[in-house]
């Protein structure tokens, strides 16, 4: 709890500070300073930073820099040691990281700016000041030259130690009854830290919900996959196909699919070998290989791609990752169209085309409901609706089972990419047609179930954010 605390501190101070900096100006009891005209001269010369290489574990002197970590290490040398004008403020010029440090310190590499506050400026105070300072970020440029124009509420040294007493205790948890500068502000400043923590507390169990919520999504689909979900509708309809039945449609549709140039001649239908079976299959199941059951290619580009994007509305859909929405299944239209000189360089799609991203959202299925092009991004997958129901195969796609078929065959480190042949030699079960129409019955009613909750989450989530909002107004307007 106390390090949740902490972080909410953290989070919250810039917030702390602006609720003290407003006190201090309404009342008149602060002036208005640019934190330029705040900084004093040092009284040393300010020795080269360390190299990081000789950055140690261990050793006599902490190494500062302005990494997120107070310290990145240690060292010996003296020479580059800094022990006088203690205690001093560290701001990070790149990382915008502000450190009070009051112990005799090495400068670890550049980028290090080292503040001394004026006399009439306690060092703690400045650095409280700074920590709830804003500025435009430049990603990793140089920040101080917009830093230094910055102003902040300068009040006598008494006052500053008394706000400095009250943020060190709230920041450590040990508060007591006593008024510190304001018995008001002071409460306010408390509700909002005791609201923050309440919020993250919240955020905590939203997540937990989130990850539940997935977890059952799992589930209900590993139970469709498995034949759990019809183990009732099996014992009440046991006319269905048997299994040579359903291979001899497979067998049929293949053929077809060889015969329309869409599978190799070469290519026989083969069965699952014994030790390839991830789980046992209901009686009327079969194992397939799932380039025995489909046509599976990848997707091309023609480039340079500028040359071949047109505004023709006659131009062919041009179908891009961005073309789909977060949770969605379909892609019903397309952002650029090619020309038709493209096509020749690309790969058409159909409705009814299933299409697997190959590296972003790695190996997230979507079905197409217009006609197309792909890029080499994603994978083409096509079957025949007389053997695979689309909503079955969509299920099937989005399992755990088969994400984690795919996952293991990726390539690449950080950006995993399907390895096509792997794809086409997953193991697909395949139960009777009418079979997966049942499957995709039952597991819409129990998704839908399960939207119904992620619903009243996604409400909790808005509810806590517009809390927290009306408290910070509400501390301002006061």
């Amino acid at each position: 709890m106390i390090n949740k605390l902490s972080y909410i501190f953290e989070q919250n101070l810039k917030t702390y500070i602006k609720v003290i900096f407003n006190f201090l100006l309404v009342n008149d009891i602060g002036k208005k300073k640019e934190i330029n005209n705040c900084l004093d001269k040092l009284n040393f010369t300010l020795p080269k930073g360390l190299n990081k290489k000789d950055i140690k574990l261990f050793g006599k002197y902490q190494v500062i820099s302005q990494s997120k970590e107070y310290s990145v290490g240690y060292s010996d040398r003296s020479d580059l040691l800094i022990e006088n004008d203690l205690p001093l403020v560290i701001y990070g010029d790149h990382s915008q990281t502000v450190k009070y440090v009051d112990n005799k310190f090495i400068i670890g590499a550049d980028g290090v700016k080292i503040l001394k506050p004026k006399e009439d400026i306690l060092e703690k105070y400045f650095y409280y000041c700074l920590l709830g300072a804003s500025v435009e970020t430049k990603n990793y440029g140089r920040h101080f030259s917009l830093l230094k124009k910055e102003n902040i509420i300068i009040p006598n040294i008494d006052i500053q130690q008394k706000v400095i007493n009250f943020l060190d205790d709230l920041s450590n948890n040990k508060l007591n009854n006593k008024e510190y500068f304001n018995k008001f502000i002071e409460t306010e400043i408390v509700s909002i830290h005791k609201k923050g923590l309440q919020k993250m507390l919240l955020a905590e169990e939203i997540q937990k919900q989130k990850n539940l919520i997935k977890k059952l999504k799992e589930s209900i689909l590993q139970d469709a996959i498995t034949g759990k979900l019809t183990k009732d509708w099996r014992k009440e309809n046991p006319d269905v196909d048997p299994v040579n039945e359903l291979l001899r449609k497979i067998k049929v549709e293949k053929e077809k699919l060889i015969k329309d140039k869409k599978l190799k001649k070469d290519k026989l239908l083969s069965l699952i070998n014994e030790e390839e079976i991830p789980f046992e299959l209901p009686n009327g199941w079969v194992w397939q290989y799932f380039t025995d059951i489909s046509y599976i290619v990848r997707g091309g580009s023609p480039r340079p791609i500028n040359n071949y994007l047109t505004n023709d509305s006659k131009g062919f859909n041009w179908i891009k990752i961005g073309d789909t929405k977060i949770g969605g299944k379909y892609i019903k239209n397309t952002k650029q169209k090619i020309k038709k000189d493209g096509l020749s360089k690309t790969r058409k799609v159909i409705p009814g085309d299933f299409l697997l991203t190959n590296s972003m959202s790695f190996g997230r299925p979507y079905i197409s409901k217009i006609n197309g092009c792909i890029h080499d991004g994603w994978l083409l997958i096509r079957t025949s609706k007389k053997i695979i129901d689309e909503d079955f195969l969509y299920n099937l796609l989005s399992s755990k089972y088969v994400f984690e078929s795919f996952k293991k065959s990726a390539n690449g480190g950080v950006v995993q990419n399907l390895n096509i042949d792997k794809v086409k030699c997953t193991a697909i079960p395949i139960p009777p047609l009418s079979e997966q129409k049942e499957i995709v019955k039952k597991t819409e009613e129990l998704l839908q179930k399960v939207k119904v909750i992620e619903e009243e989450i996604k409400k909790s989530e808005e509810n806590t954010q517009m809390l927290m909002q009306s408290i910070l107004k509400e501390a301002f307007e006061k």
